[in-house]
């Protein structure tokens, strides 16, 4: 091992520069855009790109390997989660819904690997500047067009108290306002420092005009969790920024203008009841988001240490939920939702990670450390946005999260203690990528094609082709004989074609390949009820227990109920599920049928033919 002073061969520094242009404008740019044409194809053509970008920088570095001291830090506890994330796959509840996800995680810790080898070489920094303002510029124009149209949104977007100030909310090409939020908070943090950074008039120009528009297409989400996070990045940013004294008062003065600007806009316009309503904790959203926290405490106890396994929150959380209405995808809080996946310790290594990087931006707050402090600014305002957001389970701002998660750690390497490893030791980290990276492709290659016989075969059973689905969902059993959506998606078309008996018999393997799947146990309720079998309370049973706040799950339990003429017994599972109820039936409208059928039922007039 040797003293840093040696400097790397011109060979090496060419490809790592090549390497870190083509991974900022490919994370910034393209990937948004594929994710919203295609996420299958995009996932796929990801990890295909960092594996093999991974495998090149490795291959360069054979001889040439500089590392910092602290790294070996970071390595390990990246090692660490990465082996705790692939036990919960092996150990999940549904090994065909995680498997997947850990081949996508595999490929953004091939991300941070390929942007620690980059960030520290000439040209990363400003093509992550230039990135993020066309990037960003870009963006918003696209949700100030979709302002100005306006679209409906989901009554579950906003509070029934807002909505008449609430014109829209703008979700870009994301479908979700709140990562659209996140993304965008992003953008605005880097063009801060572009702007900060710029070196002529015409760059000054270009990232103003950029940040505006950036800053206010960030309004028009009316995410509150992307405005706080935005807040905490730009104060995270500031002692970066009071330190460089290269930075002008002129670019000072023009970036305090357009913060001003967008500060009257919020308070003079209808942004401001939505920014208001953060401190009203009646409001319907932080309700919600205060509900799922509760449940969490509540059952705390009852988590497995190992976790559920990767991407299975929405089949276990069900039952442990304490109130109806959503049916949450996500957990809203990342280190919650690592816990009850991947497990307690997974969730508190996650923890340690971000602080080890805070820690590291912390004592690089010198002289000149702007983009620095953009880096860090940036990776923090994501990981705040994640305290009440899903944004790092979206595939582009998960891979933003990992690419500035390096970047801070890397970017500013001249200032630590740096050592070139020994050729032995660059070939032993060669065989460990490489084998990391073919893993993703063949692996993120199955996946993919598993996941495309599923799409397709779900286009073809609503377009009434049932044997063209099926024969795409039995080569799918082939090659995952327990996958249980293929299993439930068999059932679905034998019951369409009539064969009760096949489509109970699959319904039947789906629901015993993943028994914590409530929606399973209903639909062999469901089937059953058809078949006129004494098995089919039960089943429903089965799905509540699973799932007791689905008012749902109840409603259709009820009306079954008074069909056999256990009106009592209908009475009861309706009074239960108004128990779930969050209060806000004008939006979740299954309550109103609930209560309508209770008055009926205490009314001694059970024709559920009455309910419209």
């Amino acid at each position: 091992m040797t003293s840093s002073g040696e400097t790397l061969n011109k060979p090496n520094e060419y490809v790592s520069q090549v390497t870190g242009m083509l991974v900022t404008w490919f994370i910034f740019l393209f990937l948004p855009f594929a994710y919203f044409i295609s996420e299958i194809h995009s996932v796929m053509i990801f990890e295909a790109f960092v594996a093999t970008l991974a495998i090149i920088i490795a291959f360069k570095s054979i001889s040439d390997q500089k590392i910092a001291a602290f790294t070996i830090w970071v390595n390990v506890a990246l090692i660490v989660w990465l082996g705790l994330l692939g036990r919960s796959t092996f150990v999940s509840v549904d090994f065909s819904t995680s498997y997947p996800v850990f081949i996508k995680a595999l490929g953004l810790v091939l991300l941070f690997y390929i942007v620690a080898k980059s960030a520290d070489k000439k040209g990363f920094a400003r093509h992550s500047l230039v990135a993020a303002t066309y990037t960003g510029l870009i963006h918003g124009l696209i949700a100030i067009q979709e302002y100005i149209e306006a679209p409906p949104i989901p009554p579950t977007w906003v509070d029934p108290a807002l909505k008449e100030h609430v014109r829209t909310r703008c979700a870009g090409i994301f479908t979700d306002p709140n990562v659209f939020g996140a993304f965008l908070a992003v953008m605005f943090l880097l063009t801060c420092c572009a702007l900060l950074k710029a070196e002529n008039r015409k760059q000054i120009g270009i990232s103003a005009a950029s940040l505006l528009i950036i800053g206010f297409a960030l309004l028009t989400t009316l995410s509150r969790g992307s405005w706080i996070a935005l807040g905490a990045g730009l104060f995270c940013m500031l002692f970066f920024v009071c330190k460089d004294k290269i930075i002008t008062g002129k670019r000072r003065a023009i970036l305090l203008l357009i913060l001003l600007i967008l500060i009257s806009i919020t308070l003079i316009g209808p942004f401001k009841y939505r920014l208001f309503s953060i401190v009203k904790s009646k409001d319907m959203t932080i309700a919600q988001r205060t509900l799922i926290n509760n449940a969490v405490i509540k059952n705390l106890s009852n988590f497995p240490l190992t976790g559920y396994g990767l991407h299975t929150f929405n089949q276990v959380y069900p039952q442990f939920r304490i109130v109806g209405g959503d049916y949450p995808m996500n957990a809203h809080n990342e280190f919650i939702h690592s816990m009850i996946e991947t497990g307690h310790f997974s969730a508190l290594l996650l923890m340690m990670l971000v602080l080890m990087i805070t820690v590291h931006a912390w004592r690089h707050r010198n002289e000149g450390a702007t983009i620095t402090g953009a880096f860090f600014a940036a990776f923090f305002c994501l990981t705040v946005h994640n305290l009440s957001g899903f944004s790092s389970r979206i595939l582009p701002t998960a891979a933003l999260l990992s690419f500035f998660a390096a970047a801070t750690l890397f970017h500013d390497l001249k200032k630590e203690k740096c050592y070139l490893l020994s050729k032995k030791a660059g070939i032993f980290q060669f065989v460990i990528i490489t084998s990391l990276s073919v893993l993703c492709i063949y692996a993120g290659f199955l996946s993919y094609r598993i996941n495309l016989q599923l799409t397709k075969a779900n286009e073809l059973f609503a377009a009434n082709r049932l044997s063209e689905a099926l024969s795409l969902c039995e080569k799918v059993i082939e090659s995952e004989p327990e996958n249980a959506i293929a299993l439930s998606r068999i059932a679905d078309i034998y019951l369409s074609l009539k064969n009760l008996n096949l489509a109970e018999e699959f319904a039947r393997k789906a629901a015993e390949s993943n028994p914590s799947e409530a929606l399973y146990w209903l639909k062999l309720a469901r089937i059953s009820q058809l078949k006129e079998s004494n098995e089919t309370e039960r089943f429903y049973l089965k799905a509540i227990g699973f799932d007791p706040a689905s008012e749902l799950f109840r409603l259709e339990f009820a009306r079954y109920l008074m069909k056999i003429g256990k009106e009592n017994e209908a009475l009861r599972q309706l009074n239960e599920a108004l128990k779930y109820s969050p209060g806000f039936h004008q939006v979740y409208k299954n309550y109103l049928l609930i209560e309508k059928l209770k008055n009926l039922l205490e009314k001694q007039n059970s024709d559920p033919a009455e309910i419209k």
